[in-house]
């Protein structure tokens, strides 16, 4: 009898298993058939936590973040700031980066402490979007900002300058290269590489570590200075 109700068990299992997917998928097709047809509000409308599965919101998040327009703008700012799903967030944030709007700023600086890395590192890179005086002034503070619990902000604010491109940058830069945190240091460096202001190359040097590190260690500050060094000695020597 137990083994009998063992196996009446597991069959009723593998029924509702294949009846989630069928529903699962059902869900997806359904998404692919609104973005197809750009119907914005109806994907909108799948991006509730409380009452849509999370594939179904994550394929939704993911086809409006495509074709969004500014109007889903403070919707993707609340799903970044309240959907539990990494995979939401993530496409909310590439969203926000695509359409640049500055009313975002504050939730995508706010992201950069977000517990996964992905969403941080895709924070950092949509900020970096951002043509704006208020993106500039934003990451500044945050670049220089304290205390260990705010070393990603500051981390993925670094990223974001270097990339930003603006020169203005490199004063805070060189501010920073004496940031308390390994992770910050190493951002920073690179990201005075990336921006090509030969100024950054003394401070650099100085924060070069002097003595030789342990053979097999990997030294990521040092190898991020290397780097940026060798790339701002180049142009020094191209403008000479």
């Amino acid at each position: 009898m137990e083994d009998f109700s063992s196996k009446k068990t597991e069959q009723l299992e593998r029924r509702m298993r294949q009846s989630r997917l069928e529903v699962r998928l059902d869900s997806i097709q359904q998404v692919r058939d609104l973005a197809a047809r750009q119907e914005r509000q109806q994907l909108a409308d799948l991006l509730d936590p409380q009452t849509v599965p999370t594939a179904t919101r994550r394929a939704a998040a993911k086809a409006l973040s495509e074709i969004a327009q500014p109007a889903q703008v403070p919707l993707f700012i609340n799903a970044l700031q309240t959907d539990p799903d990494r995979g939401v967030r993530l496409s909310a944030t590439r969203a926000l980066g695509r359409l640049a709007d500055d009313a975002a700023i504050p939730a995508l600086i706010v992201a950069f402490g977000d517990k996964e890395a992905t969403v941080r590192q895709e924070a950092a890179t949509a900020l970096s979007s951002y043509n704006s005086p208020s993106a500039f002034d934003a990451l500044k503070v945050a670049l220089l900002s304290s205390g260990e619990r705010q070393r990603f902000v500051r981390q993925y604010a670094a990223e974001a300058l270097g990339k930003l491109g603006d020169r203005r940058a490199v004063p805070f830069l060189i501010e920073a290269l004496r940031d308390e945190s390994e992770l910050v240091r190493p951002a920073v460096a690179t990201a005075l590489g990336q921006l090509g202001q030969t100024v950054a190359i003394e401070p650099l040097q100085r924060a070069h570590h002097i003595t030789a590190h342990a053979r097999g260690f990997d030294c990521a500050e040092c190898k991020a200075i290397d780097a940026a060094l060798a790339t701002l000695t180049s142009k020094l020597k191209d403008t000479l």
